[in-house]
Formats: C-alpha cells, structure tokens, sequence
C-alpha cells in the first residue's frame, strides 16, 4: 500500500470505514468536511453530495434542508421546492395553498369556507334550503303566512286578506278605524291663581277642539270646560272665579266669561274685526259678576273696557298701536304702552281721560314694551329694548296722574345684555307692588321694589325653546312657566324659590314618526314640539318616553324622525336632529350615539341583532356629500361604518330579518342594494322615468329582503328581486303627495298615504300588483305589525292618530 494510505488505514481505520478519511496524493491524510452539507468541497478536494443529508431531506443551496409542508397543500416548502396537496388528508381541498375542512354542517348554500360552495345535500330530514341555511318548516297549528323558511302555510290567503298575527286565520285588512286622541294638552297660554288653580288655553285638548282646560293640582290632571279659545288670549282674577277668553269665529269676535269658576260659560260679540293681544280681568267678589275687562288690539285699534264681566264694550282711548297694557285690582286705573311715539298713556278713571305719564323713559329702548302694575296703580314696572336687542327695566314707586319719578335699577343682572331672543317681553309686579318678576330664559325677581335682584329660574334648553308663556298670581307667590316647545309646564309655589314639572302635554298636532311591533300590542308615536310616547295595549293609553329627560345635556333627543322596533318591542333605534338614539328596554332608557352626525333614517331586524342607519352629512352635522351607511351586529351594541357603499348623501334604508339583505336611497332617488350584509353595493335598475317620481319618502321591505316598497312623492315604485329592478306600481301622477309607505314584514301588505291621493290611504294585498283606497285624513307617518293587522298612522294638523285593528 502507499505509505500515506497505509497510514490512514492504521491511526484513521474509523473514519476510513465512514468514507471520512481519504488521501491526497503525495500528503498526509484528510478528515471531510461535510456535515449537513450536500454540496461544495469537502475540504480534501472532493466535492459534497446530497448522500451526506438525512432520510427526508433534501438539498436546498447546499445545505440540507427539511421541507415544511404540514398543512399546506401549495406554496413553498422552506427547501426551495413546492408543497402538494398530497399532504391534505381526509375530506380537506387545497385553499389558498392551506389544506381546509369545509364548513357546511346546517348550510345548503353560499361559501364553504374553502372557497367553494355548500350545497343543499348537506340539509336532512325535509329541511329546505332558506337563506344558505337548512330550514324546518314551522307550520304546526297555522293555515297562511310565513313558514319561517320562504315558504307559505297551507293554501295562503285569498285577494284582498291578510294573514292574521296567530297564523290561523284570513283577515280584512284595514277593517276597523280607531281615533286615539292624545292623553295631554299642547298649552298656548296659561294663568295661574292665588290658590294654584291654573287655566289653562290649548291646542288639542282631551277632546279634540280648542278648549279652555283647568286644572287644581299643578297640572297633574285637567278637565275641560265648555269654552272653546282660539288664539290665546284668557285671564282670571285672583282666585280663578271669574274667567274669561277670547276668540274669533270666522266672522266677529267673542267672548267667553264665566263668574263661576268656569262651570258654565257664556259668550257674547262685540264689534271689532282685530284680534285680541291681551285680555285683563280686575278683581270681583267670588261668584259675582263686577269684574272690569279690559281688552287690548293686537295691531291698530282702540282699548276696549267692560264695566262687568258680561256687560257691553267700549272704546276708551284713541286708536293706536298698543304694545301692552295693564289695570289696577279695581279696574279704575290703565296704563298702556304705545308704539306710534314709544309713549305711556295712563287713566286714572276707567278710561274716561289719557294722559302722557312720560315722553323719554323708552326712547333708549323703544322695543317690545312691557307694562304690569300694582293693585294700587301706584308702583309701575316697564320692560322694553333698544335696537341691538338688549333689555332693561325702569320701576316707578310713586305714580300719580301724570306725575312718576323712573328709576333703572343698576343692580338688575339683566339690565345690560340680555337679548330679548331670551326673554319673554313681558314684566310682572305682584298686587302689593314689592315683588317684580322679569321673566325669560333667565328670570329674574327682586322683592324690594327693584332694590336688588336675584335669579330664580334658569332654563336648560336653548333659547330658541324657551318658554311660551308666563303668569304669576296676584300675590306673586304661584308661579307658571307653561312651554309650547317639548310641552313643559313649570310651577313654583313659593315665589321661585322650588320649582316642579307641571304636568306634561300631548304630541303636537302634526306627527313625525311611528312605529308598531309585530304583534301590534306597542306602539310609539313621536311629534313636534312635545316628544314620543308609547302604549303597550295598542293605544287605549300612553306614557311619555322623553318626559323628564334632559336632553341637551344629557345628549338625547326627545322628538324622532324615523322609528324603528324589535319584534319584541324592547330594542328600538330612531333618529333626530344630529342624534342616533336606541334603547335595549324599550324605550325607558335612550342613549344617543354617534353625535353629530346628520341621520336620516335607521332600521333594524325582526330580531334586533342587526340594523343599519344611513345619514346624509358625515362631519358637518348637515346633509352634504359626505354622508355615510353604518351597521350593527351585536344588537346596537356597537356600529361600523360601511365603507363598501360611497359617501353619499343617504336618506333611506332597510334590512331583511337575516341581516344580508339591505338597500339604500340617497338623495338624488337612486337606490343601491347589498345581498352580503353590506360587503358589497350595486346600483339597482330604475325605470326610465325614476326622476318624475320626485322625492323619496320611505324605503321598506318584507322580512326575506325580496320585496322592497319604496314610496315617492308622486307615486310607489315596488322590487320582486331583493332589490335589484324597480317597477311603477302606483304609477306616477303629478298630483300626488305622498308622505309615508311601509312595508309589513310578512310581506302580505303594503301601504302608502299622503294627500291628493284618492281618499289619501292605499294598499295592497298582491305585493303591489293592485291598490285599493281609503278615505283617512291626510297623512303624515304609517306603520304596521308584522302581519298587517295592526296599522298606526299619524296625520297632519290634526290632534289624534288612527289606529286600524
């Protein structure tokens, strides 16, 4: 052997054996270098091969390399080589170069979650397909309406019936009509006695028409008299005894008067053709008839005085245009505030003689003058403005004829500043003539004649819904702020000092929005100026949801303008103003979320577990282009916004029960629909005369999403394909008004009303295929149960809603 071999087989056997020792020629031996390399040089000038890898490796860039492919069907092994679906096992398909199970167990349609599709195979025992998910028929019991998988019970019901709520029989839909008056009044004016009883002028009263109301418990409750007011104007004396109001009849004045505290009434016309601004009692024994009345134009005209409360008028003064006026406690002493020279004129005499009492005190501020005085005519008190809108008070203690010494008290707060958008143009002095009142937004009273001053009462709500209407009894003791706007009365007892919410009042006479639960037994109602309300017994009674709630602090809002509820009736969303607003309890609590933000219209499953809500001004709190889609899917809970469908401005929307199902309306009436829970948006196809249907008022469908009513103001476009092609269905006609349309989610029937339309309300039993009519008066919101039977609307101008049931 060579002797360097040799060598290598005696010291090195072992590793000779291993094919790791070998010999250069004429050198000593050499160990290899090759660990986990299956390439290269060995290092004894032999080269690596892919022998010196392991079972299982392979060789990547010359280093041995494990592939890892567990669970990978494509892609890269980590060794320079790609994964097979070989390494898949069982039922698992190769997805997204993962090996996926596919998930299908109670599905018979849409994704399997590997990219392909379940199919009906995977339903049994008589399932059907319904919404990609297997369905059992729920028809135990029921002959018509939903079988709860898109399907029918029984043979269906038969032209121009509908489905009862039970599922077990056809009924008339629209059959019977009830009116539902209100349970509150809409105060214009109120005035309150020594003794607390308050009288009470309205809009809607419990009956219906324009009724002086009193009440004897701080308007807890009111009964109606039998006087009917129109436009405002009452008074009492000092204990409400004698009363009295007045109103025009279509062709000359009246005036009610009652001496007995308003048991009876009687009325008798007097020759004037302007109305009244302001009507003034002086005091008389209880239950007699000596009561002064003093009445005061509102415009150009004469004062006129009666020496009883039903004797005759007449004319004292010159015509002029009065601003205010007032009388002492004996009816002998008037003074008056005059627009045509900014002057007072005083009479010391029931008006036999006039006289200029000051040419200068109101030439700083010749503005909205109020004028009130003591019993004794002694101690006068005078509201006015000047040009920029700021207020003062100038006091006289010393009256007498033409002679008064004016005093501006420094020391009132308001004296300086205070607009008149804050106040209500009227001053206040009690019968001893200590205590003066300067009513408004922030009221004010000072008990020592003017001396000093203090605040009593300051108002949460915006100026612009400040309080309609002031009255203070003649000792100054009761108190009564009465509101037209969201309806608030406020009472103090004791000067100013408490203050307690007077009773509540009814929705305004023109009604927003409304909304119905699917068996029909709840119902809300929400309209202007006075808040939502809510009966659970299908509007034999109603309880206020937005009654002592503070809403510009606590952010929310008491009048919506969409409603929308559970089938339950407990979870609810609505919207107003710049405020999303729902409710997990049915109402008691509300919580606004997402201020700010300009909503038009929100709706919610059957379920309540998904909704959506459109507004039309994103960031400006105002319809511009920036407006945007937003849904929930935990019930309410939380919101995403939908990015999938444009900024636009969006005014309508609704939602099928399943939550895949939505279509939406933005200004411009085009609409847009969504099959996957809002991912994706597509145009819909409009007929080619969509731009004379005008305005969009409501956009509603069934519970499946597949039939979609979207009502116009000059006529009903209906969809049978989930939204995607509309059709005329009450086709256009330029005469038409229609305000409202729904959709009962059983699909069985569908509603419009408005005005101009024949008899203003339509429906149909056939999907919209044919309509029929209803005479009702002009209609302003609607809404149904579930099944039809029960159906809300709310009218203009009027002070009831119709309930058919």
């Amino acid at each position: 052997l060579d002797y360097n071999l040799d060598w290598c087989l005696s010291t090195k056997l072992e590793q000779y054996a291993q094919g790791n020792c070998t010999a250069f020629s004429g050198s000593l031996c050499c160990d290899k270098r090759c660990d986990n390399r299956c390439s290269g040089s060995d290092g004894c000038g032999g080269i690596c091969s892919v022998s010196s890898c392991s079972v299982g490796q392979t060789c990547n860039s010359g280093t041995c390399c494990i592939p890892s492919c567990s669970g990978k069907c494509g892609g890269d092994d980590s060794c320079g080589g790609t994964c097979t679906v070989a390494s898949c096992t069982g039922e698992q398909t190769c997805y997204n170069d993962l090996c996926c199970t596919a998930q299908c167990t109670g599905k018979c349609g849409g994704d399997d979650s590997c990219g392909g599709t379940c199919t009906v195979a995977s339903c049994t025992g008589g399932q059907t397909c319904y919404n990609d998910l297997c369905c059992t028929a729920q028809c135990t019991g029921k002959i018509c309406g939903s079988n709860s998988c898109g399907g029918t019970c029984g043979a269906g019901c038969p032209s121009g019936k509908v489905c009862s709520y039970a599922q077990t029989s056809c009924v008339t839909p629209l059959a019977t009509a009830y009116q539902v008056k209100y349970p509150f009044i809409v105060p214009v004016n109120a005035v309150i006695a020594n003794n607390s009883n308050i009288l009470v002028d309205s809009w809607g009263t419990l009956t219906g028409n324009n009724y002086i109301s009193k009440t004897t418990d701080l308007g807890q409750t009111y009964t109606n008299t039998s006087l009917i007011s129109k436009d405002g104007q009452i008074a009492c004396d000092d204990d409400c005894s004698s009363m009295a109001s007045t109103f025009n009849n279509g062709t000359t004045r009246t005036l009610g008067y009652s001496f007995n505290s308003g048991a009876n009434f009687s009325t008798r016309t007097f020759g004037t053709t302007y109305n009244t601004r302001k009507i003034l009692l002086s005091n008389a024994a209880s239950g007699s008839q000596s009561s002064k009345v003093l009445l005061v134009p509102n415009g150009t005209g004469y004062l006129m005085l009666s020496n009883t409360i039903s004797g005759s008028f007449a004319n004292i003064g010159l015509s002029r245009s009065y601003l205010d006026a007032t009388m002492s406690g004996d009816g002998t002493k008037i003074c008056a505030t005059v627009n045509n020279d900014r002057n007072i004129y005083c009479s010391d005499d029931s008006g036999a003689n006039f006289y200029a009492v000051d040419t200068g005190v109101l030439t700083a501020y010749p503005y909205y003058n109020g004028i009130d005085m003591s019993d004794n005519g002694q101690v006068v008190a005078l509201y006015s403005a000047n040009s920029t809108q700021n207020i003062t008070v100038r006091l006289t203690t010393n009256r007498s004829g033409a002679v008064a010494t004016w005093t501006n008290p420094s020391s009132l707060p308001v004296s300086t500043g205070l607009s008149t958008s804050e106040a209500l143009k009227k001053i206040d002095v009690s019968a001893n003539g200590s205590q003066v009142i300067v009513p408004g937004f922030n009221t004010y009273k000072s008990s020592d004649y003017g001396n000093s001053w203090s605040l009593i009462k300051s108002y949460i709500y915006p100026s612009n819904n400040q309080p309609a209407a002031f009255s203070a009894s003649a000792d100054g003791s009761r108190l009564l702020f009465s509101k037209f706007t969201y309806g608030y009365m406020q009472v103090s007892t004791n000067g100013g000092n408490n203050w307690s919410k007077g009773g509540r009042y009814a929705v305004e006479k023109q009604q927003y929005s409304s909304a119905v639960n699917g068996d029909g037994n709840i119902i809300l109602i929400s309209g202007g100026y006075s808040g939502t309300y809510k009966s659970i017994n299908r509007g034999v009674s109603f309880t206020s949801l937005t009654d002592d709630k503070n809403c510009f602090t606590n952010f929310c809002y008491v009048v919506f303008n969409t409603m929308d509820m559970d089938s339950t009736g407990s979870k609810l969303i609505a919207t107003g103003s710049n405020y999303l607003t729902v409710s997990s309890d049915g109402g008691s609590t509300l919580t606004s979320v997402m201020f700010n933000k300009a909503w038009r219209d929100a709706r919610m499953n059957s379920n309540g577990t998904k909704a959506i809500a459109a507004n039309c001004g994103e960031a400006s709190g105002s319809c511009s282009s920036d407006g945007y889609l937003y849904a929930s899917s935990d019930s309410l809970a939380t919101w995403q916004r939908l990015d999938s469908a444009d900024a636009r401005n969006w005014i309508n929307v609704d939602i099928d029960d399943a939550g895949n199902n939505m279509v939406a309306v933005d200004s411009y009436n085009q609409v847009y629909y969504s099959h996957n829970g809002g991912v994706n948006w597509q145009n819909s196809i409009m007929p080619a005369d969509n731009s004379n249907y005008r305005y969009t008022r409501s956009i509603r469908s069934d519970s499946t999403g597949r039939y979609v009513m979207m009502t116009r103001q000059k006529g009903v476009l209906v969809s049978s394909d989930y939204g995607v092609t509309f059709a005329p269905s009450i086709v256009y006609n330029g005469s038409l008004d229609l305000r409202s349309g729904s959709v009962c989610r059983s699909g069985d029937l569908m509603i419009a009303g408005g005005y101009f339309l024949s008899n203003n309300l339509a429906y149909s039993t056939d999907k919209g295929q044919t309509w029929s009519y209803k005479t009702v008066d002009n209609v302003a919101t609607l809404d149904c149960d579930a099944s039809g039977q029960v159906i809300l609307m709310g009218h203009y101008v009027k002070d009831y809603i119709t309930i058919f049931k």
